[in-house]
């Protein structure tokens, strides 16, 4: 249990315009999004950004649930451990 806290909580799996998505975050370390082709993989990891470009490295963050509109536009939606808070960000 020395690793408790320490992982990642409540990601979620999409699939949107044929490749797998799966949007995480960890408590300490930031926003992060594995892409990949099939499920069974290779899946590709890398950081998020925010829409200046900036890696997202806030502390906290939550429960993210992506979703894309009629119209191509991509959205994240999370929460930071009981704080109402909000972070733009762009999927795309």
């Amino acid at each position: 249990m020395s690793a408790y806290n320490h992982g990642v909580y409540a990601g979620s799996l999409r699939f949107h315009n044929n490749k797998f998505y799966c949007y995480f975050t960890t408590r300490n370390s930031g926003w992060y999004v594995a892409t990949a082709d099939h499920a069974e993989g290779p899946w590709k990891v890398l950081q998020m950004k925010d829409m200046e470009g900036h890696a997202l490295n806030g502390f906290g963050w939550d429960d993210n649930c992506p979703l894309w509109d009629d119209n191509g536009n991509a959205y994240i939606i999370a929460s930071n451990f009981g704080k109402y808070e909000w972070c733009p960000v762009s999927l795309k």
